[in-house]
């Protein structure tokens, strides 16, 4: 979860009711982080993401039988692991035969792939914009349930193969809600301005509302003050 503090100054503007400022507090934090989904989540799948967002490489290594029958140029620029031979007698480790793996981070640089991006699935389901629907707002927080596929879940049903699974998964997981500076500076600036335009804009569709309650607020503020 990303905590923000943000200090508004509304010049011009009468006192903002409690329960006015509740409503503003909670239509902005959707924008904002409608404005976080739209905006700064492509990032992370853009080159250079993983210098901006402090991605960890990644060490697996993969079959390249695949890639042999369907690249044959690529597969011959892919650093192949090299297998270990343990001697009894001595205890020491030499060198073995050049094996037909390779590094995952290898294989990715060499087809020239996003951070993020294997086969695209991942990318496609976080970026869905069908996902602006799950958010949930309130005048404190808001929320968004993104849909990924199963393999980038963390939910695991058995050990060993399945727990190193999870922790991938984690790992996609914390990729994904990394956020820099910056974008924390550009969220708050995001939130001021339209906490600002929903009273100032009579256009802005969330102003309708708030004309009535500032209305109702000042014949309640009178009633108390005249003893009705």
């Amino acid at each position: 979860m990303i905590e923000i503090g943000v200090g508004i100054t509304t010049r011009g503007i009468a006192k903002v009711l409690p329960r006015v400022h509740r409503k503003i507090m909670r239509e902005c934090n959707r924008r904002t982080m409608a404005h976080r989904f739209t905006e700064m989540l492509p990032r992370h799948f853009a080159p250079g993401a993983g210098f901006i967002y402090r991605y960890e490489a990644r060490t697996s290594s993969i079959n390249l039988a695949w890639l042999y029958r369907s690249d044959r140029a690529a597969w011959e620029r892919v650093p192949k692991i090299q297998s270990r031979k343990l001697d009894r007698k001595t205890g020491k480790w030499s060198p073995g035969k050049i094996t037909n793996r390779g590094r995952y981070q290898n294989v990715k640089n060499v087809l020239g792939l996003e951070p993020l991006v294997w086969t695209g699935l991942l990318r496609k389901s976080v970026l869905d914009r069908a996902n602006l629907a799950q958010i949930r707002a309130t005048p404190s927080r808001a929320t968004l349930a993104i849909r990924k596929p199963s393999y980038a879940t963390s939910s695991i049903k058995d050990l060993g193969y399945r727990l190193q699974k999870q922790g991938q998964a984690l790992q996609r997981n914390s990729e994904i809600e990394a956020i820099n500076k910056g974008e924390v500076e550009d969220l708050k600036r995001f939130f001021a301005s339209e906490y600002r335009g929903i009273l100032r804009n009579p256009m802005d569709p969330a102003h309708s509302f708030l004309s009535e309650e500032q209305a109702a607020g000042r014949v309640l503020r009178t009633r108390k003050r005249f003893g009705r």
